[in-house]
């Protein structure tokens, strides 16, 4: 993580500009300080035991300049994937990201309306979607895209964004709330454990293009409460609910307690694990149904 207190003022962030939360913090993860010789170093020796490095950067002009330099830094020392989280201050800046070697650009976009957005975000929605379009336009695959569940939206919202954002191409991570002391939204719940499953069950089926939200029934209030028949093998196995995002991405325990609930498992399940995910979403088909 690069960056001082950040200029934005993201409602459930600790490094938010009016958070009194610790400055080593982002979500549930504290981030020790370590000189960046003594970093680059232990990539180096130790490269072949991680998959991929993503650099989360705070916004504002000493923010961007740290993330430049880093992402030179470590260019020059190991050859392993590179991503960030992070906001361009432009366009130009974005597509020098992607010169200086960054996968994937990580935008943070959270909110899966703009009026969600608005709420916990402030301004900057419009901002967002056209750095995201630029980069899917011409960096095609290079775009990733972050959404946090249990913000104020519906349930149809979410996927309607999680389809969205597909379909321009950009690799779509979804995290699930975490409240933090000392955030403005530190005292709201987390979002339930089956409104997660049921994001995280049509979010694969949507961003492997199985199937679309025109396919599945929502309630009244936007609740996802029926997918096909022939979703359930394809979710069978688990995957759906492990850490999406990037390639490699696992961060465990960044939006859950080591006790639970596991929103995000960041390891294959068990065959067990997979069948209980499933009734997890409390709208499972009878486990006959599931071995069709």
């Amino acid at each position: 993580m690069v960056g001082e207190r950040c200029s934005r003022d993201c409602g459930f962030c600790a490094q938010a500009r009016s958070s009194s939360a610790g400055d080593t913090l982002l979500s549930r993860v504290t981030w020790p300080r370590f000189p960046k010789e003594d970093l680059l170093t232990a990539l180096e020796r130790r490269e072949s035991e991680f998959q991929r490095i993503c650099i989360q950067s705070t916004v504002g002009p000493e923010a961007t300049e740290a993330l430049t330099g880093l992402v030179a830094a470590i260019r020059g020392r190991v050859t392993l994937p590179l991503d960030t989280s992070a906001l361009p201050p432009d366009s130009a800046a974005a597509d020098a990201l992607i010169g200086a070697g960054v996968d994937h650009i990580g935008f943070g976009v959270d909110a899966a309306t703009p009026e969600v957005f608005r709420r916990v975000k402030g301004p900057g929605w419009d901002r967002y979607q056209a750095l995201i379009k630029h980069v899917a336009r011409n960096h095609p695959g290079r775009a990733a895209v972050h959404l946090i569940a249990g913000l104020g939206e519906t349930e149809q919202e979410f996927l309607r964004a999680v389809q969205n954002y597909a379909e321009l191409g950009a690799v779509v991570g979804l995290f699930a709330f975490c409240p933090v002391a000392g955030t403005r939204l530190g005292g709201l719940p987390a979002p339930s454990l089956s409104a997660y499953r049921r994001l995280q069950a049509a979010s694969y089926l949507i961003t492997r293009e199985l199937l679309g939200i025109e396919a599945m029934d929502f309630g009244p209030t936007g609740d996802l409460r029926h997918l096909p028949a022939e979703a359930w093998p394809k979710l069978a196995g688990g995957e759906a609910f492990r850490t999406s995002g990037c390639p490699g991405c696992n961060r465990p325990f960044y939006n859950e307690r080591p006790g639970g609930p596991q929103y995000n498992y960041a390891r294959p399940l068990t065959e067990a694990e997979a069948r209980l995910a499933l009734e997890e979403t409390r709208i499972a088909p009878s486990s006959e149904q599931a071995r069709a």
